[in-house]
């Protein structure tokens, strides 16, 4: 069960998702919550994957200069728990790094190099574009199941982060997306219980309907939240 300290500390994270006007520094907030949300975590960060191929990867998000290090350690070996996790959906653990069976010549290489010995990464899905969160130990086995529960939460708030930056290329002003995420956001939950959809497929129509009339994102926003339907 999540504490009150915890949750308490959510609703701050979210209310700061929603009034930030920059993406960098709320995909900030949320590692850094993390770390000092999860028992052991002595650093935290966000891989995303940088190629349409799967052949970069880059770290968006850091609480240290050493979770760069470690990600680009695998990053040019192409393998370890964050470049599995970003590629593919699920949970990835190295409970001990410097005896693991599924990444040996990066575990070798990071135990040697820097004091991290465990780690556990965990896809941020379903998101838009494919990355993972992160997180490191200088102790062996310590990431409890409970871990992952509290972790999967941060993921989400990662996921609307970057959702929120894909459909910002895509469609509208960064700055007017943050300042109107709430009203679209609501719009979007609409739709998607409405016509039983997801939230990319909820957006897009919100967008096509923008486009089509030539009214403002978040004038359609707003009309859908006061009639329930698309004008």
């Amino acid at each position: 069960m999540m504490s009150a300290a915890l949750a308490e500390d959510f609703r701050a994270l979210s209310l700061r998702l929603f009034r930030t006007q920059d993406i960098d520094t709320a995909l900030n907030d949320v590692v850094h919550l993390a770390r000092q949300s999860v028992p052991f975590c002595a650093w935290a960060g966000i891989t995303q994957v940088a190629g349409h191929d799967d052949s970069r990867f880059v770290t968006i998000a850091a609480t240290d200069p050493l979770v760069s290090e470690a990600d680009d350690l695998q990053y040019e070996l192409r393998q370890g728990p964050c470049v599995d996790a970003a590629r593919h959906d699920g949970v990835f653990l190295a409970g001990d790094l410097r005896t693991s069976h599924d990444w040996p010549i990066f575990g070798a290489r990071v135990t040697a190099r820097t004091p991290i010995r465990s780690l556990l990464s965990l896809t941020i899905h379903p998101a838009p574009v494919r990355a993972a969160l992160n997180l490191y130990s200088t102790e062996t086995h310590v990431f409890a199941p409970e871990a992952v529960d509290v972790v999967t939460l941060f993921a989400a708030h990662a996921q609307v982060l970057l959702m929120l930056t894909r459909q910002t290329d895509k469609a509208i002003n960064l700055d007017r997306a943050l300042a109107t995420s709430r009203v679209i956001g609501n719009a979007v939950g609409i739709l998607m219980y409405a016509h039983r959809i997801t939230a990319d497929e909820a957006f897009d129509r919100l967008r096509l309907a923008s486009s089509a009339l030539n009214r403002k994102l978040r004038d359609i926003a707003d009309e859908v939240t006061e009639t329930g339907q698309l004008p």
